[in-house]
């Protein structure tokens, strides 16, 4: 019998406060890590807290949804505090996205899955290296329009 953990995000509850919410218990679960105040530089400590999990949080199926959603609801909300946006949900990924540099770009970025890729991988790029890339692309955002673009 397959187990499947319950799903802490959903379209139903995907909001700018539970993605906070999500956000917050992050920061209080692990605080003992580092200093995690929104900003980029505490990407660093985030992606140095995931390598360090132990192996059961790594595969038992509930811990990696929990981390996927605290770690990953951190990334977002540092995201819209450094570049503002809304939170939408993907119907595609069936998670929540944050989109940013509208009416005249949409940025999107959306970490669940490199949480769970650098949980597992030491060869994925670090998650400052993945936030880089979102980062390149609302400053590109400042001098050009109509820019679509997914970081995910």
């Amino acid at each position: 019998m397959k187990f499947n953990p319950q799903k802490l995000l959903t379209k139903e509850n995907c909001s700018q406060h539970k993605i906070q919410y999500f956000a917050t218990a992050f920061i209080k679960q692990y605080s003992c890590k580092g200093n995690f105040d929104y900003t980029i530089q505490s990407l660093t400590v985030l992606d140095q807290t995931i390598k360090s999990m132990p192996p059961y949080a790594k595969f038992n199926p509930a811990s990696r949804e929990n981390t996927k959603v605290l770690f990953g609801c951190y990334i977002l909300e540092t995201a819209r505090r450094s570049f503002g946006g809304r939170y939408k949900w993907w119907e595609i990924k069936e998670l929540p996205i944050l989109i940013s540099g509208e009416p005249e770009n949409a940025i999107g970025i959306t970490p669940f899955d490199k949480v769970l890729e650098r949980m597992v991988s030491e060869k994925t790029e670090t998650i400052p290296e993945y936030f880089q890339k979102y980062v390149r692309m609302m400053e590109k955002a400042k001098t050009m329009s109509r820019l679509t673009f997914i970081i995910h």
